[in-house]
């Protein structure tokens, strides 16, 4: 029953509120892209070349290096928009690092050659000391912020990353629609599990809450954007996971993950694109905001746990205007409502409970059909 109950939930899910995906940066998600996705070269701008007798040199070396940053924000946009894959394809990395090398040319002690460097190493700490450097430059930069705080996660230091996240926070530059969602997903996670996230803000958002809390510092969060860094694969490994041979982090690399590590408890945030999950269907059930697996043989108590959070959760409603690039939040909740649904339809003394969840799902469906296509 429980594994029915969980294929026919996903499936519906997927159909009719897929999840959205949530960027590691600040650029909207756009177009579909396979598993070795190629970057289209029409897209980037064409460089100008310097001559140096020219008056104009710092005005074209100007122009360029806007150019080359525009181009690498055009490729990790798209390379963090693949539904498969959180790692770069091997043609897109190469773009990326010639992109900095380009703007390391120019302007080797900016801000941005400085950032773009440790970002294009993929939260390799190794390249922290270049990210530092642009904090020191600007202490307020929202980007270098964004990435001290990944870069703090991968090397354990939780302490310093709170304490980013809470300066970005007193900055603004954390959505309160995301603060408001992490305080339900952490809600959602039992204790003693292994909560997979899939990229910043659902990450983010969970370490913030656990920080914060108290009840469930024994779960362990597993970001699959970070997986990507060697540090943070080696500090996942002492705390005891087992992780796959390879280096790249992509749907074959989350299913093996999750199947050498069998005899422990996950939390699938509903964050991560159905690609992923598909392989688990059979074996998931929604609690709350993420998708247990292998799902709990309490079916009862999962049922207990979503009726819970009907009085419990915030549902989005947070006392301020929301985010409009984040309303699809509002969809990870159906599942959770849709499992209420059935299991009320087929108790005949549940009408007022029914009602309950009726409204909820009314209420989340109006926002949703009002979010940007």
């Amino acid at each position: 029953m429980k594994a029915l109950i969980g294929l026919f939930f996903f499936l519906t899910f997927q159909i009719n509120a897929q999840p959205p995906q949530i960027s590691t940066n600040n650029a909207p998600l756009n177009g579909t892209f396979n598993q070795h996705i190629e970057v289209n070269m029409d897209s980037l701008q064409i460089r100008e070349e310097i001559n140096p007798s020219d008056d104009a040199n710092e005005k074209l070396e100007k122009r360029n290096l806007e150019k080359d940053v525009n181009d690498y924000k055009t490729i990790r946009t798209k390379t963090k928009s693949n539904a498969y894959a959180r790692s770069p394809s091997e043609g897109a990395q190469q773009l990326l690092d010639k992109n900095v090398q380009e703007i390391q040319s120019i302007a080797p002690e900016s801000i941005e050659a400085e950032i773009l460097y440790y970002d294009a190493g993929n939260y390799n700490a190794d390249r922290a000391s270049a990210l530092q450097s642009s904090l020191e430059k600007d202490a307020e930069n929202e980007e270098a912020l964004t990435l001290w705080v990944a870069n703090s996660l991968v090397l354990g230091d939780t302490i310093q990353a709170f304490a980013t996240l809470k300066k970005m926070e007193a900055l603004n530059y954390i959505p309160r629609d995301v603060l408001c969602y992490a305080k339900d997903l952490y809600a959602s996670v039992p204790k003693n599990t292994i909560l997979i996230t899939h990229g910043k803000w659902d990450t983010y958002g969970f370490v913030y809450e656990q920080m914060y809390g108290s009840e469930n510092q024994q779960s362990l969060n597993v970001s699959l954007d970070l997986l990507q860094s060697p540090q943070y694969r080696k500090l996942l490994k002492r705390k005891g996971l087992m992780l796959p041979e390879g280096k790249r982090i992509d749907v074959e690399y989350f299913k093996a993950l999750c199947e050498i590590n069998n005899d422990r408890q996950f939390a699938f945030s509903m964050t991560i694109p159905k690609e992923y999950l598909v392989s688990f269907a059979k074996q998931m059930i929604p609690n709350g905001l993420v998708f247990l697996y292998p799902s709990s043989d309490e079916v009862d108590q999962v049922v207990t746990n979503n009726e819970s959070y009907l009085d419990s959760f915030l549902f989005m409603d947070c006392g301020q205007t929301e985010n409009n690039s984040l309303v699809g939040l509002n969809a990870n909740y159906l599942p959770m409502l849709m499992l209420l649904e059935q299991q009320y339809e087929n108790d005949k003394g549940s009408n007022v409970k029914l009602s309950q969840v009726q409204k909820h799902r009314e209420k989340l469906k109006r926002r949703i059909d009002k979010s940007p296509k």
